[in-house]
Protein backbone atom coordinates (compact mmCIF):
# COMPACT_ATOMS: atom_id res chain seq x y z
CA UNK A 1 0.00 0.00 0.00
CA UNK A 2 1.42 3.29 -0.80
CA UNK A 3 0.00 6.15 1.39
CA UNK A 4 0.40 8.83 -1.35
CA UNK A 5 -3.30 8.89 -1.35
CA UNK A 6 -4.89 10.77 1.36
CA UNK A 7 -7.57 7.99 1.85
CA UNK A 8 -7.97 4.34 1.09
CA UNK A 9 -10.99 2.07 1.90
CA UNK A 10 -10.67 -1.81 2.54
CA UNK A 11 -12.69 -4.44 3.43
CA UNK A 12 -12.17 -6.61 6.30
CA UNK A 13 -13.95 -9.43 8.64
CA UNK A 14 -14.17 -9.25 11.90
CA UNK A 15 -11.96 -11.66 13.89
CA UNK A 16 -9.41 -12.06 10.68
CA UNK A 17 -6.52 -10.55 11.42
CA UNK A 18 -5.23 -8.30 7.89
CA UNK A 19 -1.69 -6.29 7.33
CA UNK A 20 -0.71 -3.12 5.60
CA UNK A 21 2.76 -2.66 3.97
CA UNK A 22 4.13 0.88 4.39
CA UNK A 23 7.60 2.22 2.77
CA UNK A 24 9.68 3.09 5.63
CA UNK A 25 13.01 3.75 6.82
CA UNK A 26 13.83 3.23 10.60
CA UNK A 27 17.12 4.34 9.97
CA UNK A 28 16.64 7.85 9.72
CA UNK A 29 14.70 7.92 13.31
CA UNK A 30 10.99 7.86 10.74
CA UNK A 31 8.62 5.52 11.73
CA UNK A 32 5.21 4.99 10.99
CA UNK A 33 2.55 5.68 14.00
CA UNK A 34 -0.98 3.98 13.93
CA UNK A 35 -4.21 6.22 15.16
CA UNK A 36 -7.49 4.19 16.16
CA UNK A 37 -10.14 3.68 17.78
CA UNK A 38 -8.60 0.18 20.25
CA UNK A 39 -12.29 -0.93 21.02
CA UNK A 40 -13.02 -1.67 17.42
CA UNK A 41 -9.13 -2.60 16.16
CA UNK A 42 -6.59 -4.94 17.87
CA UNK A 43 -2.96 -4.11 16.89
CA UNK A 44 -1.34 -7.28 16.80
CA UNK A 45 2.48 -7.03 15.22
CA UNK A 46 4.90 -4.50 13.38
CA UNK A 47 7.78 -5.40 11.50
CA UNK A 48 10.50 -4.43 9.12
CA UNK A 49 11.72 -5.68 5.83
CA UNK A 50 14.44 -3.83 4.43
CA UNK A 51 15.24 -3.72 0.73
CA UNK A 52 18.60 -4.81 1.12
CA UNK A 53 21.58 -5.99 3.23
CA UNK A 54 22.78 -2.38 3.49
CA UNK A 55 23.37 -0.51 6.44
CA UNK A 56 20.64 2.42 6.05
CA UNK A 57 18.08 0.59 3.65
CA UNK A 58 15.20 1.51 3.09
CA UNK A 59 12.09 -1.00 2.92
CA UNK A 60 8.67 -1.95 4.14
CA UNK A 61 7.23 -1.62 7.51
CA UNK A 62 4.33 -4.27 8.46
CA UNK A 63 1.42 -3.82 10.46
CA UNK A 64 -1.10 -6.22 11.65
CA UNK A 65 -4.79 -5.55 13.18
CA UNK A 66 -7.26 -7.58 13.96
CA UNK A 67 -11.45 -6.03 13.62
CA UNK A 68 -13.09 -6.39 16.87
CA UNK A 69 -16.11 -5.12 15.61
CA UNK A 70 -18.63 -4.97 12.44
CA UNK A 71 -18.70 -1.54 10.78
CA UNK A 72 -17.04 1.54 9.69
CA UNK A 73 -13.18 1.63 11.40
CA UNK A 74 -11.23 4.87 10.95
CA UNK A 75 -7.14 4.10 10.93
CA UNK A 76 -5.18 6.48 10.28
CA UNK A 77 -0.75 5.86 9.96
CA UNK A 78 1.25 9.33 10.04
CA UNK A 79 4.87 8.66 8.76
CA UNK A 80 7.60 10.74 10.94
CA UNK A 81 10.00 11.34 13.44
CA UNK A 82 8.86 11.23 16.90
CA UNK A 83 10.28 14.14 18.78
CA UNK A 84 9.58 16.72 15.37
CA UNK A 85 6.56 18.73 15.87
CA UNK A 86 4.73 19.97 12.54
CA UNK A 87 2.85 18.08 10.16
CA UNK A 88 3.12 14.39 8.93
CA UNK A 89 3.03 12.22 6.02
CA UNK A 90 -0.33 10.07 6.85
CA UNK A 91 -2.61 8.74 5.03
CA UNK A 92 -6.35 7.30 6.50
CA UNK A 93 -7.71 4.01 5.73
CA UNK A 94 -10.98 3.56 6.35
CA UNK A 95 -12.07 -0.19 7.25
CA UNK A 96 -15.97 -1.42 6.46
CA UNK A 97 -15.77 -4.41 8.93
CA UNK A 98 -18.17 -7.45 8.50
Amino acid sequence: MVPDVDEKRILVKVGESFSLSLRSNPSTGYSWEATFDENCLKFEDRSFNPDSSLIGSGGNERFTFRPLRTGKIELVMRYGRPWEEGERESCKITLLSE
